[in-house]
């Protein structure tokens, strides 16, 4: 059964969100389209870094950071170390088997905040997630946003590859999952009515799921039609199969933020972009499908 009608936003409203929303995705495809287009490391670097600090930022703050802002400084910190490490050891032809870096980093973010805890007053009923909060919030943005690092160096076999090699790789993937944000976005304005997930997010239609999904397939083969070459381990079997996993994850990630942020009291994460809201709340589906991404890509090369 449809909501009432004095509950669904007046059209004027979707129509000023939407301008806005649109606005501010054109603004970010324009900056990412420049880092792509030079193919240089030091664009991506930058463009990485900054949204990995804004969104730890963020995450600290969502978190009232005035309780934990020895916790954000030692995460922000050993995230700002992990995430250049990484990126200019792959730059440098160090490859992409960060093992070692993830490892050491979720070790020194574990102990670090412990150690802040050890030399001040224990607070019954919050320290232990204090503590649990940098080494999530390392996890969830820091290490999974890292993957695009991964995508960006990564190496599918062909001759004379570009300082960053992967970059077609990053620019599908970004495509297919901003598409689906937008197909969702769009459709579900439109012609949502059957509400999927309330408890999380009560716009979240099933409709939406379904232009979700629609757009992404659009976006993927567009992208194969235009640009094939530039992605040449993706065939047409191999588009439909990692699109519709990319879709999938790009929801998933959607809807673990909401849940982070309803659990928070929060409806945006930041208000850095109009329309969009904060960084958070524009990487959130990215953090979950570049790692898709990556590893269905290792799977599949030569």
């Amino acid at each position: 059964m449809p909501p009432p009608a004095s509950s669904l936003p007046p059209a004027k409203s979707r129509l000023s969100a939407f301008i806005s929303r649109f606005g501010s995705t054109l603004v970010l495809w324009l900056l990412a389209g420049s880092a792509l287009a030079s193919a240089h490391p030091i664009p991506f670097f930058i463009i990485i870094f900054l949204l990995i600090m804004a969104g730890l930022w963020e995450f600290f703050h969502l978190l009232h950071m005035r309780h934990a802002q020895g916790e954000a400084a030692v995460t922000l910190a050993i995230s700002a170390v992990y995430v250049s490490v990484c990126f200019w050891s792959a730059a440098g032809g160090g490859g992409t088997d960060f093992a070692r870096f993830d490892l050491m980093a979720i070790f020194l973010i574990t102990v670090a905040g412990f150690l802040i805890h050890m030399f001040s007053a224990v607070n019954p009923g919050r320290s232990h997630i204090q503590v649990m909060a940098c080494v999530f919030a390392f996890i969830y943005i820091a290490f999974l946003f890292n993957f695009v690092t991964r995508v960006s160096f990564f190496d599918d076999g062909r001759e004379n590859l570009p300082a960053v090699p992967g970059r077609t790789y990053i620019l599908f993937g970004l495509a297919v999952t901003k598409f689906t944000d937008m197909g969702a976005y769009i459709v579900g304005s439109l012609i949502g009515k059957h509400k999927a997930v309330p408890h999380i997010s009560p716009g979240k239609t099933w409709e939406g799921f379904a232009g979700a999904i629609l757009f992404a397939y659009l976006a993927a083969f567009s992208i194969i039609g235009i640009w094939g070459r530039g992605v040449p381990l993706l065939t047409p079997g191999h588009t439909a199969i990692l699109a519709g996993l990319i879709a999938l994850g790009a929801i998933v990630g959607d809807l673990a933020e909401s849940t982070l942020k309803r659990s928070l009291r929060a409806k945006d994460s930041g208000h850095v972009m109009p329309g969009i809201g904060g960084v958070l709340d524009l990487i959130d589906s990215v953090l979950f499908t570049t790692p898709i991404l990556y590893f269905y890509l290792e799977w599949i090369k030569p």
